[in-house]
């Protein structure tokens, strides 16, 4: 695989080291136009459209829209199908509480490139935000003695709560000062997935919808091997280890979200968790917080979590479980309106 480094906050964590946000390492700009890869659109104030210099990645990108102030991508406003595509994924996962396609339409909105590391979430903590407190949990599963000692990594063990990971992000919004929060469940999916803007040359060269040519893995519909996501086997010592932030750019999304699924764990979004009887996904992406499971008042509402890897060997974009919100479980991402 192409050499990486494994770092958070570098632009777009490009494939060439000769390029950096943009700008070429003679300080030339290397933007390419308005439209921005396949966005359809040009990047919004403050993003860059960041080409990637590498081999054409699996899913046909060559460029996002990228801040490296807030470290973050752009995803622009339109519709995709939430959920998974039954004709590429056949049966759907029987832990999918939505298991056929809905039609969500978002607002634009901006998303992290990647899940928190342990570094950016010290810095919460160190800021004594409150709500960033102190996250516990053995360091076996990273491969580690210590935090300290693999700073680049995501929030996988130690893991957050529901509520650290809530804390967290609003912090980020206050750093920042910008509105950051945890993402809905659409908002997760559609920046995995990406939305039918990003398939017109499917729609249109095969004649198929954009529900029919809805992608099951962020980078495309190809297999799942050890460059593009941690799986099983990929020779980790210890067993289950994970793999530091950058370690899997092929995994890009068309928006340019990374290591979502490619090793960063699953993530904690808005949404509570919801009986199968009851209809799901708001339409226009929003969180879902009402009608709640359990419904018990003596008993805190379970929230979503996304990117789950039921099966290290073939995960995909539809795994996705409740946890009770209290438990040091899953990682972080953040959204933030535009």
């Amino acid at each position: 695989m192409a050499s990486v480094v494994a770092c958070a906050g570098s632009a777009g964590l490009d494939l060439d080291d000769t390029h950096v946000n943009g700008v070429d390492a003679s300080g030339k700009d290397t933007a390419t136009g308005p439209v921005c890869g396949l966005l359809g659109e040009a990047c919004p104030p403050g993003f860059e459209c960041v080409p990637q210099l590498a081999p054409l990645l699996p899913n046909g990108i060559r460029e996002w829209c990228y801040s490296s102030s807030e470290r973050a991508v752009y995803v622009p406003g339109g519709p995709f199908w939430y959920g998974c595509n039954p004709l590429k994924q056949d049966p759907c996962p029987a832990w999918y509480d939505e298991p056929y396609q809905v039609e969500v339409t978002t607002r634009p909105y901006a998303i992290l490139q990647s899940p928190v590391t342990v570094v950016e979430y010290e810095a919460c903590e160190e800021a004594q935000y409150p709500g960033c407190d102190p996250v516990t949990g053995p360091d076996t599963a990273l491969g580690a003695t210590g935090w300290e000692s693999v700073p680049w990594f995501p929030l996988i063990a130690p893991e957050t709560t529901w509520y650290q990971a809530k804390a967290y992000c609003e912090w980020w919004g206050d750093t920042t000062g910008k509105p950051w929060r945890l993402c809905s469940e659409a908002e997760w999916e559609k920046a995995v997935l990406g939305g039918c803007e990003t398939l017109r040359s499917q729609v249109e060269g095969l004649g198929v919808t954009c529900a029919q040519a809805a992608r099951k893995y962020p980078w495309g519909d190809e297999a799942t091997d050890c460059e593009l996501q941690y799986r099983l086997p990929c020779n980790h010592e210890p067993p289950f280890a994970r793999d530091p932030i950058g370690y899997h750019p092929m995994s890009a999304s068309a928006y340019g979200v990374i290591d979502v699924m490619g090793g960063g764990g699953e993530q904690w979004v808005e949404d509570c968790a919801y009986a199968k009887t009851v209809p799901g996904i708001p339409p226009d992406g929003s969180a879902r917080v009402a009608d709640c499971f359990p419904s018990s008042e003596k008993e805190e509402a379970w929230r979503m979590t996304r990117g789950y890897q039921q099966d290290l060997r073939d995960s995909t974009a539809a795994g996705r479980r409740p946890l009770r919100p209290s438990i040091q479980s899953s990682g972080v991402i953040c959204c933030r309106d535009m």
